[in-house]
């Protein structure tokens, strides 16, 4: 399914996001933050625990920008991985182009807050809680950005809370299902075929 998290009716702002994270000692941290992170960025969510898997993501963005420039992200980025990540950013000029911003998502906000002048993206987004980083999804959104195309998978969770409703309501059109007249309508089906 290639949609975004767009609310109906809503204006189309968009934002794409590259979620880093390294730490494994706590995987259902980064999986509950990215869940809930990823169903409230309005465009491509992408997760990367190390370098080489940003480094294929950063192959396919650089394939779909050179299509589209108007297609650009923001990045989120634990402390303990900022200073790693930015450097990567930096190999390639064309990539470090399509981050805007950059957030750190941290426990420790005066450890990294010298990052700041280091690297221009950053800005004052050093957050340790995940509400704050919802508040840097939500202000780095604009009409401007083009979603990355990204097939989303659905999960479980998703299918109970956004599609369980629309396909019983869908299903109310289908009509009567009985053993009987599926054998009427399967012999039809099969004449004509």
């Amino acid at each position: 399914m290639n949609s975004t998290n767009q609310p109906l009716g809503e204006e189309e702002k968009y934002n794409n996001i590259i979620y880093y994270d390294e730490n494994f000692e706590d995987i259902n941290s980064i999986r509950k933050d990215s869940d809930i992170l990823e169903s409230l960025t309005p465009g491509a969510f992408i997760l990367c625990t190390d370098l080489e898997s940003l480094r294929l993501v950063r192959n396919d963005i650089l394939k779909e920008v050179k299509e589209d420039g108007m297609i650009i992200f923001n990045l989120i980025t634990t402390g303990s991985s900022c200073t790693k990540v930015m450097e990567f950013l930096k190999e390639n000029v064309n990539f470090e182009k399509c981050i805007n911003n950059v957030c750190i998502y941290c426990f420790n906000l005066e450890k990294y807050i010298p990052l700041k002048k280091v690297y221009c993206q950053i800005h004052d987004d050093i957050y340790n809680k995940i509400e704050q980083v919802i508040n840097f999804i939500k202000k780095f959104s604009g009409r401007k950005i083009k979603p990355f195309p990204l097939a989303k998978l659905i999960t479980y969770e998703d299918y109970i809370k956004n599609y369980k409703n629309r396909h019983f309501k869908l299903s109310k059109f289908y009509g009567d299902l009985n053993p009987e007249s599926y054998q009427k309508y399967i012999k039809e089906m099969n004449f004509l075929i």
